[in-house]
């Protein structure tokens, strides 16, 4: 909770100065709405494309789910229709744009966040466009799940699982990453209120959270196929969970 009520006081600063052009909140209006939607399509086709060319270089569970991933992309597209058919209240603002645990340090009793810059694989013109506060969230929680699929997919130094114990720590990985995104979220929730910046109903905010959180997912999918191949579990791992 404490790192969601860091995030919500990050935005409500961000959005803190209407005087200032480069700061002041803009409305969500329809045509960024459906810009944003059109966007994230492409966004989806790109990634699958991305993994439709490089699927047979995979093996094992990794080219199974990346192949079950490819065999729903009608399911993925739908995913979408709810930020397509939904009027979306709130502003768009200043936001981090990169926002992940590797950029929060804790300091024992509170989180500091650093590391402004950005997406450094996107140009600067466009880190620099405003949008929902909720990219930020939604990609926060995909970190959370990544933390957790690292442990149970053998990416963290001297832990290593066995077959056996597979199902147990899926199990166990799953539940802390939901748990923990729960707590992230209310302490979000609870203190970004105050700005006035959130869409108005849970319908919206829900909407606006799939969308970027399953875009975070796709993009993950180039990274890892571009420059950890080993890796690709965790984003199709999300991805397929997402969807349930």
């Amino acid at each position: 909770m404490v790192l969601g009520r860091c995030t919500a006081e990050l935005h409500i600063a961000l959005s803190s100065r209407p005087e200032i052009p480069d700061f002041a909140p803009e409305p969500f209006t329809e045509f960024y709405r459906h810009g944003l939607y059109h966007g994230l399509l492409a966004q989806l086709n790109k990634s699958l494309d991305a993994l439709r060319n490089r699927v047979d270089s995979l093996s094992g569970a990794a080219q199974e789910e990346a192949l079950t991933v490819l065999e729903r992309q009608d399911r993925l597209q739908e995913r979408f229709i709810a930020l397509r058919d939904t009027r979306i209240s709130g502003m768009r603002t200043r936001h981090h744009g990169d926002l992940h645990l590797g950029n929060v340090l804790y300091t024992g009793s509170d989180f500091s966040i650093k590391n402004f810059d950005g997406d450094y694989t996107r140009p600067m013109s466009e880190r620099r466009i405003k949008r929902s506060p909720i990219k930020d969230v939604a990609s926060m929680v995909r970190s959370l799940h990544y933390v957790s699929h690292a442990v149970l997919f053998n990416h963290v130094p001297g832990i290593i699982t066995t077959q056996d114990a597979d199902w147990r720590l899926e199990r166990w990985a799953k539940a802390w990453y939901q748990w923990v995104s729960a707590l992230f979220l209310r302490g979000y929730l609870e203190t970004a209120g105050a700005g006035n910046c959130l869409p108005k109903t849970p319908a919206e905010i829900k909407a606006l959270l799939d969308a970027y959180t399953l875009e975070k997912g796709l993009i993950e999918i180039e990274y890892e196929l571009e420059h950890r191949p080993d890796w690709i579990r965790i984003p199709l791992h999300g991805i397929l969970e997402q969807l349930q």
